[in-house]
């Protein structure tokens, strides 16, 4: 913020300020840091008595990110946004319009995002959006069975979810529990399908087919849940006006991201004694987003553990496209510094790249572990100590930064 100013104050006196774009990100910034918030909030407050921490490791993605790398990346994000506001108001042919058109598609697709993800028909329904009242009542299929119960056709809701967490800790892969449930009609099923395997919504071994009808039967409990009038949560009420707040986000930062790289020449013309310094917190803010799509996967394996898994296909998620975006950004910040350091940096990036393809269901089974239901209590410290190297990388004063050599 000080190089901000001093920026304005060494600008000629027909630059004009940036006092106005200042203000219009800083009060949708804060608009969205507030959405970011409220969501954990009302989550341990609604299901206090109910294991609110499982919850909100279970479901990482949303209730773990936002509130801390998502505020990371907001802090990182702002510089650049001030620019992209002021560069494309100011400095840019038909700037004005194509930024009110670009912010107005921007929410559009944010609202789309969401009702797609949160709409009526969607299923398997989380958790956290049953009301802790009915949680409460479920007692399993039939009532009451216990664990190991021959019997039992499926666990009650919450007990099954601090089971799996548990074994999440213990297990080396949840994803083997995602047994597909859609064999290929052209194929032999495979032998593993007869093998007996713990099921989670059973509470019991079982083999794949009667798993399956096991997280049919969680999936049409939580569901119906969801859908009869009162078992529905407060937080899934509010979480109609919360979700767009998040998608907008990562449209924002997708776009500015990309659209500062594609202006790069046009920032360094008009912004010379800032581009640097949004350089380093556009590399912050894409390092800061690569923790989303993990922990977005980490996910993915809970949810096919408790409602099952469609196919054996390849589960693809939305929050892929931060992975290709984040590449762009790094690549393009490596080559601001020593060509070395450069090739380095693309070396490890692509090697990333290939690791991350080759073994994805080993890398999900440690994001599992790791940033999902499995977190350890001590990897909330290693977060904590990550994210405020970030925090202080992004408001360090100017000085204490190397300075990169000249553009070649």
């Amino acid at each position: 913020m000080h190089e901000l100013t001093k920026d304005v104050a060494a600008a000629p006196l027909n630059r004009p300020s940036l006092a106005g774009a200042k203000s219009f990100v800083g009060l949708v910034y804060i608009f969205l840091a507030g959405g970011f918030l409220a969501s954990p909030w009302l989550l341990f407050n609604e299901f206090r008595d109910h294991e609110p921490l499982t919850l909100a490791i279970a479901h990482s993605h949303l209730f773990i990110f936002f509130p801390t790398f998502g505020l990371l990346a907001l802090a990182a994000f702002y510089l650049p946004s001030v620019i992209f506001t002021h560069l494309y108001w100011h400095h840019l042919p038909y700037g004005r319009l194509r930024f009110l058109l670009g912010f107005a598609i921007a929410i559009a697709l944010a609202v789309w995002a969401s009702m797609a993800w949160l709409g009526e028909a969607a299923s398997p329904r989380a958790i956290w959006e049953v009301a802790p009242r009915a949680l409460n009542a479920d007692r399993g299929e039939p009532s009451g069975c216990m664990a190991g119960d021959a019997t039992c056709q499926r666990g009650s809701i919450m007990p099954v979810l601090s089971k799996l967490r548990t074994g999440a800790q213990e297990t080396t892969s949840l994803s083997k529990f995602g047994r597909a449930c859609k064999a290929d009609q052209y194929l032999e099923v495979p032998l593993e399908h007869n093998q007996q395997r713990w099921c989670f919504p059973a509470n019991r071994k079982l083999n794949t087919r009667d798993c399956c009808q096991a997280q049919a039967a969680f999936t049409r409990t939580v569901d119906g849940h969801y859908r009869t009038p009162g078992n529905r949560s407060h937080l899934a009420s509010m979480d109609k006006l919360l979700q767009p707040i998040k998608s907008f986000f990562i449209v924002v930062v997708l776009v500015i991201g990309g659209m500062l790289v594609v202006w790069q020449h046009r920032v360094r013309e008009h912004y010379p004694k800032l581009h640097f310094r949004m350089e380093r917190h556009i590399f912050i803010g894409a390092l800061a987003m690569l923790i989303w799509p993990v922990m977005d996967y980490a996910y993915l394996d809970t949810t096919n553990a408790l409602f099952g898994r469609p196919s054996p296909e390849l589960q693809a998620r939305l929050s892929l496209v931060v992975v290709p975006w984040a590449l762009l950004l790094l690549f393009y910040y490596l080559q601001r510094f020593a060509r070395r350091v450069e090739v380095i940096g693309q070396i490890i990036t692509v090697a990333g790249t290939l690791l991350a393809v080759i073994a994805r269901d080993e890398i999900k089974d440690w994001a599992v572990r790791l940033v999902g239901i499995g977190m350890p209590v001590w990897m909330g410290a290693v977060l904590a100590v990550i994210w405020l190297a970030g925090i202080l990388a992004v408001f360090a004063p100017e000085r204490w930064m190397p300075k990169p050599p000249e553009s070649r």
